[in-house]
């Protein structure tokens, strides 16, 4: 579909139940070529200029859709991390929009520029533009309201997906935000994160690392390298989400592990060097003896700060397991 064209047709409507989104509203409406500050804190004038300028198109591109209510920045860039090639936009509307809007509304941003074959994705001066979540608000915040109240993940729902959404709205920068949603989603997760969730959490990631653990310990003799390999990830895995989640967040992913440990106020010393050793160690005895060493650890924080978690059952593992190398090594 040719967005440039449809452009030009400021009466196309699409229908979605009860209410009609002006996609492609008339284009002359005499906007700013951005938003003003007082809607975005001075963000914009933060970004690199590669990032703001493809902000503020996308901004405009939204800006003239009937019920717009608000822009952000999410992922890596709204972390303060290095500035990656692309950027992580969640943008919200009064009501629900289809997925048919959805895909209309990011062909607009697109207009002609050439799209990627291999990965479906185009360039806005240098930067990939990409559009995690397009909802209703009020969307958003049943999806944050049932999350605190029930203090569980639907079964349906995958957790990771569900903790990265969650973790995206909990650091969302403001582009466009005349109504303070962010704050309010924010302000929310933070003060509202459930503890019964926490507990669950906490526990069933730190019990799944220790079963790594012990697995590893059992197939150490077989010569599969990338098995093995494997292991030592999803232990390093289990015991970030466990310190995430120990620490009232959300798991942002499989990457950035050095970031999301360093804002941890609770966790073992030297925690990511750590992780490093034990995804680096040149064989599996020294991956593994620092697995029991994190495991111990992280079990002796997690029995302190959560007297509901039984950690004693796990730590006695960590302790066979340390008598039964030692007697191998004697």
């Amino acid at each position: 579909m040719n967005t440039g064209r449809l452009a030009l047709h400021s009466s196309f409507i699409i229908h979605h139940s009860s209410f009609s989104l002006r996609v492609l509203a008339v284009l002359d409406k005499g906007l700013p070529s951005r938003p003003p500050d007082a809607v975005n804190g001075g963000l914009l004038s933060r970004l690199p200029e590669s990032h703001r300028l493809a902000a503020e198109h996308v901004w405009r591109c939204f800006s003239n859709v009937q019920g717009f209510a608000g822009l952000f920045i999410t992922g890596s860039v709204a972390r303060g991390l290095e500035s990656p090639d692309d950027l992580d936009f969640i943008a919200v509307w009064d009501r629900p929009i289809s997925d048919q809007q959805r895909r209309l509304l990011v062909e607009r941003c697109r207009g002609n520029r050439t799209v990627d074959p291999d990965t479906d994705r185009f360039h806005l001066n240098g930067v990939v533009p990409e559009f995690h979540f397009m909802a209703g608000k009020e969307q958003v915040q049943r999806l944050i309201s049932d999350f605190c109240w029930r203090g569980e993940i639907p079964p349906e729902t995958d957790a990771d997906r569900m903790e990265g959404l969650l973790a995206s709205l909990m650091d969302a920068l403001p582009v466009f935000d005349p109504e303070a949603l962010a704050h309010q989603w924010q302000k929310m997760l933070t003060s509202d994160y459930p503890p019964e969730y926490q507990l669950r959490r906490v526990h069933e990631q730190y019990t799944a690392a220790c079963r790594r653990l012990a697995h590893l310990h059992r197939c150490q003799r077989w010569n599969d390298v990338f098995y093995l390999a494997r292991i030592r990830l999803e232990f390093c895995e289990h015991i970030v989400k466990a310190l995430v989640s120990l620490n009232r967040r959300f798991y942002w992913g499989g990457k950035w592990f050095e970031q999301q440990i360093e804002r941890m106020p609770l966790k073992p010393e030297r925690t990511w060097p750590r992780v490093c050793t034990i995804l680096t160690a040149p064989d599996v005895p020294a991956a593994e003896d620092e697995m029991k060493r994190l495991a111990f650890s992280v079990g002796k924080i997690v029995g302190a700060s959560l007297p509901k978690i039984d950690v004693d059952f796990s730590l006695k593992i960590i302790r066979h397991l340390k008598k039964d190398t030692e007697t191998k090594n004697e």
